[in-house]
């Protein structure tokens, strides 16, 4: 009952303009495993051949691969107009 009251009551003040209805949304922001108060250091992705020769490479902390990912195919190709009308008057 009380609850019906309280919706007649918001239908009331709603209809004479006294309130408005506002959709709110909030976010919870926690730190994360790799939280740094640090600058982050950017992840190499590629080994070049720098990074082997100075040794560098046991040091460095590289982009993670999805090697299970398909591969993007390559667009097929448009027949050249004129290529289409010369194989047309060959047939």
């Amino acid at each position: 009952s009380a609850l019906t009251a309280e919706q007649a009551m918001v239908s009331s003040l709603k209809k004479r303009k006294m309130i408005t209805m506002k959709k709110s949304a909030w976010l919870a922001v926690m730190k994360g495993a790799k939280f740094s108060a640090q600058a982050k250091v950017k992840t190499e992705t590629d080994i070049t051949q720098e990074l082997l020769q100075s040794n560098r490479w046991e040091r460095t902390e590289f982009k993670a691969y999805n090697m299970t990912a398909e591969p993007q195919t390559a667009p097929v190709g448009v027949f050249h107009p004129l290529l289409k009308m010369r194989t047309e008057f060959r047939q």
